[in-house]
């Protein structure tokens, strides 16, 4: 299973994550991110899953990390938003959320996949963008 996502941060070195409603993660934080679609491309299946779990519209900057567990591998993007937040899907998301660097390291307990998630906002913290180019 392939699934893909983003990181976005705001002006305020803030951390776009959401908080799952679905039962078996129910309450948790994670970023914004999904399964990849048959015959979907990488980033159009990223720019779907962030709007319909966050509302926004985004513009896919780079590449952070492309990550593997016994059960899926994943590719997370850095983005921007381009658009004002819409509604998003409310059946599967409790909240969308800022948080700061420090608050989620805090909340590690709290995590969907607190390695890949810590690890992808440690990237952009250290500026480890890799370009596109790199999957094209």
């Amino acid at each position: 299973m392939i699934i893909v996502g983003g990181v976005i941060r705001n002006n305020e070195n803030k951390y776009l994550l959401i908080k799952e409603k679905k039962e078996k993660y129910y309450g948790m934080y994670n970023l914004p991110a999904g399964h990849l679609e048959e015959n979907e491309l990488l980033l159009d299946g990223a720019k779907r899953e962030i709007k319909e779990e966050t509302g926004y519209d985004v513009d896919i900057k780079g590449l952070i990390q492309i990550g593997n567990t016994e059960k899926f591998t994943s590719f997370i993007f850095y983005c921007e938003i381009t658009s004002d937040q819409e509604l998003y899907n409310s059946d599967e998301i409790m909240s969308v959320e800022w948080l700061n660097y420090e608050d989620i390291k805090n909340i590690s307990n709290n995590l969907r996949s607190p390695e890949l998630l810590l690890d992808a906002i440690k990237r952009i913290e250290d500026n480890k963008v890799y370009p596109l180019d790199i999957i094209k």
